[in-house]
């Protein structure tokens, strides 16, 4: 029961990004400073609610989702919890590191930017919601060790950069599979809803394959083969609810498991 309100109030994503970065920050020897990590985890939570707030908002009837009729039903309360978040997050912002908040202020211009283009271009978010959301993902638990961090290696970076990418986009897509109906019925924005749940389907089993085999060669590679480990896991865990979609659709757990395979890299810390 506990857990299912964490899982309504995204808290286990945010558990799972500060988590990540941490486990980011470890790889690259990086020294975190913990108001950096508390100013992502608010962060994520701001995006995730706010994303959640809107979507319960355009849904004129009852939505069809928990997680939607829960932010119906509780809307004025968590808008008030978003306004003060935004307070501790500006307090935050004079305790991180000059290098995180120069890097972080880039990364919002570009986020600004992006919204800004959608309105004005008046372009539907349904085409690149899920892979725009996971390359923010990545980049955002990746920034605050990044940006502190001096010895690295570009393209060993890049390469954990496009891990983290496809993994938080098999897990997005891998939802909208199991609730497409839902979806549907409210009229949310989907890649599932223009693709198809089979070709969708193709899509995920061939990124989960992609995934496992880039993870393989990779072990091979001294300063990553810890990592790798770690990311076989992760990937392993999120491809079971890929491949035996009806056993995680009839237990209700594809996102109980889809959400707890970025707590993962806690058992390494």
């Amino acid at each position: 029961m506990l857990y299912r309100y964490l899982n309504i109030l995204s808290l286990d994503v945010v558990a799972g990004a500060c988590i990540c970065a941490m486990f980011l920050a470890d790889f690259l020897q990086a020294d975190l400073h913990w108001a950096a990590v508390t100013l992502l985890g608010a962060c994520v939570w701001l995006i995730y609610t706010f994303d959640h707030l809107t979507d319960a908002r355009s849904i004129s009837h009852i939505a069809s989702t928990e997680r939607h009729r829960f932010h119906q039903q509780h809307f004025t309360r968590l808008s008030i919890a978003c306004v003060l978040m935004l307070i501790v997050s500006a307090f935050l912002l004079f305790m991180i590191p000059p290098q995180t908040l120069v890097w972080g202020a880039a990364l919002s211009s570009l986020v600004l930017g992006y919204f800004l283009l959608l309105y004005l271009l008046k372009l539907k978010s349904s085409y690149h919601k899920e892979i725009t959301i996971a390359i923010l993902y990545a980049t955002g638990i990746l920034l605050p060790a990044l940006s502190i961090s001096s010895d690295y290696s570009l393209w060993i970076v890049s390469m954990v950069f496009i891990q983290f990418v496809m993994l938080a986009f098999t897990n997005l897509v891998v939802f909208a599979v199991y609730e497409v109906d839902s979806d549907e019925r409210d009229s949310s924005p989907s890649i599932v809803r223009i693709l198809g749940v089979h070709r969708t389907n193709i899509l995920l089993r061939v990124i989960v394959i992609f995934q496992a085999l880039l993870c393989f060669i990779l072990l091979n590679v001294d300063h990553l083969h810890a990592l790798e480990l770690v990311m076989m896991t992760m990937i392993a865990l999120l491809g079971s609810i890929v491949f035996f979609r009806r056993f995680y659709y009839r237990a209700t757990l594809y996102r109980i498991v889809g959400d707890a395979v970025f707590l993962l890299p806690l058992l390494t810390l």
